[in-house]
């Protein structure tokens, strides 16, 4: 594509590096050279349509006290460093590369550049290239905003502001406020609303012996379903041994601004795996007293466990403790 203004050469110039170029010379040509429209940029147009005497004291490229004359009827134009100072290479591609080609109202075809370095004992070599001027309109593309269909996602982190005594780790019985990491513009209601998923690492005391730390390596993810909100039980589980072992959890709003993380309680199934356990019973009251943890394990069975033990089973883990990120 044509624009009113273009470097002459498309691509970088390579000159060999030297100390001894005395002139430049630069033959114009090509079928559809227009001596009457097109014009060379220096450091200033240079009309190609009449000869231009020899001029002293210019700069192109950055490069200064040059002198350069135009010849009409060769249309060949002459650059060099007065008085007789030789230019260096990399004088010569500063230069080169400054010069531009110019017409306002171009018309399509080829024009062809010979470029010609002559050092300070007349040695002389040169290249050719050319210039292609396409007309063809720039295919048009417009863009319309589509309201509500633009969706765009982002993993907040959860920084150890998670429990009460350990920071990073939430126990059961716990709520951990997390209305600080709200972007701009949610409330937590929408904030819930528009979740996509959450992912734990499990620790404390069973997994790391420490109540404030967690394993990279015993970890879950969650997917929301459609229209999950505030209030709404939810379970992360992950495999310990020959238990799958987990916690309930639900987001809250107690007045509509704050929003708490809670893990509501633990829960585990003996002898099975995560890919075969089926959903705990997020209703405690009908099976279980205060501090004992219930769950449906694969096929319905019920466990509860209180004081640490579990009928006709021994004694049972403890359940685990949990850092999150969601997004």
């Amino acid at each position: 594509m044509w624009s009113s203004t273009e470097g002459l050469f498309a691509h970088d110039i390579a000159v060999w590096p030297t100390n001894d170029i005395s002139s430049i010379r630069i033959r114009l040509d090509g079928p559809q050279l227009d001596l009457q429209k097109d014009k060379l940029v220096l450091d200033v147009p240079l009309a190609l349509n009449a000869s231009l005497a020899t001029v002293s004291g210019k700069s192109i490229g950055g490069v200064s006290g040059l002198s350069y004359g135009y010849d009409g009827s060769t249309q060949v134009l002459t650059i060099s460093k007065s008085p007789g100072v030789p230019m260096s290479g990399l004088d010569t591609r500063a230069i080169l590369k400054a010069i531009q080609y110019q017409n306002a109202t171009p018309s399509a075809g080829d024009r062809s550049a010979t470029i010609t370095l002559t050092d300070v004992a007349g040695n002389s070599s040169n290249t050719g290239v050319t210039l292609s001027v396409d007309m063809t309109a720039p295919a048009s593309i417009t863009g319309t905003l589509v309201n509500n269909k633009q969706i765009s996602y982002k993993m907040l982190s959860i920084p150890d502001i998670m429990g009460d005594t350990n920071k990073h780790n939430l126990h059961s019985g716990e709520s951990a406020d997390i209305t600080s990491l709200l972007p701009a513009g949610m409330t937590a209601a929408t904030f819930v609303s528009s979740l996509k998923g959450i992912f734990a690492e499990w620790g404390g005391v069973p997994i790391t012996n420490d109540a404030n730390t967690t394993d990279k390596h015993y970890n879950s993810v969650f997917s929301f379903p459609s229209g999950f909100g505030l209030d709404t039980t939810f379970s992360m589980a992950h495999q310990g041994g020959d238990y799958v072992k987990g916690e309930n959890f639900t987001f809250a709003s107690p007045d509509g601004r704050q929003l708490l993380l809670k893990a509501v309680s633990g829960f585990y199934s003996a002898l099975t795996d995560v890919y075969a356990f089926r959903r705990q019973l997020p209703d405690l009251g009908e099976h279980g007293r205060q501090g004992d943890r219930v769950q449906r394990g694969d096929g319905g069975r019920l466990f509860a466990d209180h004081a640490g033990q579990h009928p006709g089973a021994g004694h049972v883990p403890r359940p685990d403790h949990h850092g999150h990120q969601y997004q």
